[in-house]
């Protein structure tokens, strides 16, 4: 995968991971400070990581679904000749 949004979408996972890491070895442990409803609280570190993994994720899927179209087209096309 070489486009721009799977590149952003690991970039976000891994700068997420990076910030909950400096903050456990810096302070020993990682403050989430975010509190909405029912969810339990987070941080924007670990917004990021969310973020990150499920726009990946529909990256991936993405390639699987347009891969399969392909080879479909490719059978169809070669069937003809």
């Amino acid at each position: 995968m070489n486009n721009a949004l799977s590149k952003a979408a690991l970039g976000s996972i891994l700068g997420g991971a990076v910030g909950n890491l400096i903050d456990r070895l810096r302070f020993g442990y990682v403050t989430d400070f975010i509190g909405v409803g029912i969810w339990p609280p987070f941080n924007v570190a670990d917004s990021s990581i969310t973020v990150g993994a499920v726009v990946f994720d529909g990256c991936l899927l993405y390639l699987v679904f347009s891969q399969r179209q392909e080879t479909k087209r490719g059978k169809a096309a070669s069937q003809r000749n």
